[in-house]
């Protein structure tokens, strides 16, 4: 295996970094499109014993699913396609599903070699880390 195949992806749910592994150099620096939502309550109606008009849970939670696998897919598809070995890490629940759609994509080849719990990092923390996991 190819050092300069070696990947490492720092991932939350504001942004990625995609390191190549050899020369610590930053390939790609992707922001997410996923809202922060919280649901609101709702408003009385002007008549007594109105229902209120609120938002749905489900509805929103549906909508930020949608929008983590679309980032997480876009995640994916920069990486370059002679990718052979993934290092992911960051805070959060992100970076396990990344780790599943990377293994359910039928595109990559890229094998995950382990993923870890990091918090932030700054740009150049973060790719002395990938260079770190890859020696």
């Amino acid at each position: 295996m190819s050092a300069n195949k070696n990947m490492g992806i720092w991932i939350d749910l504001r942004e990625a970094f995609i390191v190549r592994a050899k020369d610590r150099e930053v390939i790609a620096h992707l922001k997410s499109d996923v809202e922060d939502t919280k649901l609101g309550g709702g408003y009385g109606g002007s008549t007594k014993y109105a229902g209120q008009d609120a938002s749905s849970q489900t509805k929103l939670t549906n909508r930020r699913n949608q929008q983590i696998d679309e980032y997480l897919e876009k995640v994916i598809s920069a990486l370059p396609a002679d990718c052979e070995s993934l290092y992911i890490f960051g805070p959060g629940e992100t970076k396990k599903h990344l780790e599943t759609a990377v293994q359910k994509d039928a595109n990559t080849k890229a094998t995950v070699k382990a993923v870890q719990a990091a918090d932030s990092m700054t740009e150049n923390q973060i790719t002395e880390k990938v260079q770190k996991a890859f020696e």
